[in-house]
């Protein structure tokens, strides 16, 4: 071999010495993204269990919150249909204050408490009924 090819020969070969050393720099720097990106993966799964967490929070909030606009709702028709009936009849019977009283409190007084006894039966019948709709 002649110079000239041995003076090529070891141009080339410290050209691929010097590719070489970029590769292992480009390895060395593609190793740590890879770690970079695997911690981001890590904290990504961990924030996906988070929300996950919370997603079953608000589904168990929703739950009770739905749960109280129901029994809201069994109080407001209780309030209109019972509470408020007995107090209609309790201010009716006590109008005609100007009746004897030993005539208005003998029938009227058993028939007013009749009434309030049947609303109050109507309304535990009501009760059961609503917790068996809402156990079945």
């Amino acid at each position: 071999m002649d110079k000239e090819t041995k003076d090529m020969f070891n141009l080339i070969l410290q050209k691929l010495d010097g590719m070489d050393k970029r590769f292992d720099a480009m390895d060395v720097r593609l190793d740590g993204m890879d770690k970079r990106f695997d911690a981001m993966d890590a904290r990504l799964d961990g924030m996906d269990k988070r929300f996950d967490a919370m997603d079953e929070r608000l589904d168990i909030m929703d739950e009770k919150i739905d749960a109280m606009n129901t029994e809201l709702r069994y109080v407001r028709v209780r309030l209109e249909n019972e509470i408020a009936e007995n107090i209609k009849r309790v201010a009716e019977g006590h109008m005609d204050l100007s009746r004897n009283l030993h005539e208005a409190m003998k029938p009227q007084t058993e028939i007013e408490m009749l009434v309030i006894r049947v609303n109050s039966l109507e309304t535990k019948v009501r009760d059961l009924q609503h917790k068996v709709s809402i156990i079945s």
